[in-house]
């Protein structure tokens, strides 16, 4: 390497990356003007993206969901006409109803608006399945959900969105009748391959990933989960196979690739 090619590289990494991201997380403080555009943008992203993340993990939702059907509802008003009650936390599109049982009661919250044109759409496929109410809200506030009332509930690649992780998972606690399952798919901070890692914190710090994926941080969460106080939990680590992808879907996938997939009961 020239002393010129090291004089150029020294530069990047001491002046113009840190300025960069500096000046790029002061844009992001100043500019909350620009949530819905942001929104949009994270809609527009993640919408290819999420058709080729739900085939990547088709076995493996199968797999997860294989006994909802098998499971008796704890409320006595649904156990006695053969249903039961799922709550679905960040449901985005829709992708896991395919999976859910016929008849089910289904209680939606997420906090993006916009997602619910592709979810609507997405319903109409499954006309039997009973949809309780759409709530706009965050996974830390499930007021309009009562306690003790839920017997299934599920989240895929949301946790990584929250602002408090801890505190959805005690909402999640509290809504669970006893004996729910929590049924969870999450993307994980890899604590494995150092460049991952230490690119994702960067990511992470800076507010870049935040802000183009609407609040989507890379966390630690099997440790969130396993310490929330629930009396089983069940899970297993796999990475999302990106050879045969291109452009910013395998970009989002090599960011992405550890995930955590698992049940837990209350």
């Amino acid at each position: 390497m020239s002393k010129f090619d090291i004089l150029v590289r020294d530069t990047l990494w001491t002046y113009f990356i840190p300025f960069g991201l500096l000046g790029f997380v002061i844009i992001v403080v100043l500019t909350d003007s620009l949530r819905d555009l942001q929104k949009r943008i994270f809609k527009w992203m993640m919408k290819e993206f999420a058709e080729v993340h739900e085939q990547l993990l088709s076995d493996i939702k199968d797999a997860l969901f294989d006994d909802l059907r098998q499971i008796e509802s704890k409320v006595v008003d649904l156990r006695n006409k053969g249903v039961i009650r799922i709550l679905e936390i960040g449901v985005g599109a829709g992708t896991n109803l395919k999976y859910y049982p016929q008849q089910c009661r289904l209680v939606l919250v997420d906090p993006n608006f916009y997602f619910k044109l592709y979810f609507d759409e997405n319903k109409s496929k499954f006309p039997d399945i009973n949809l309780e109410k759409f709530i706009v809200s965050s996974g830390e506030n499930l007021k309009g959900v009562a306690s003790n009332s839920v017997d299934v509930v599920v989240t895929t690649t949301v946790l990584c969105s929250v602002e408090n992780v801890k505190s959805v998972l005690r909402e999640i606690r509290r809504v669970l009748v006893p004996g729910g399952r929590y049924y969870f798919m999450e993307h994980l901070l890899d604590e494995y391959v150092p460049h991952r890692t230490q690119l994702q914190k960067a990511l992470t710090w800076s507010r870049i990933w935040p802000w183009l994926c609407d609040g989507c941080k890379f966390l630690p969460i099997r440790s969130e989960i396993s310490l929330c106080g629930f009396s089983t939990v069940d899970y297993r680590e796999f990475m999302l196979d990106n050879s045969n992808l291109k452009g910013k879907v395998k970009l989002l996938a090599t960011l992405m690739a550890p995930h955590i997939v698992g049940i837990a009961k209350k």
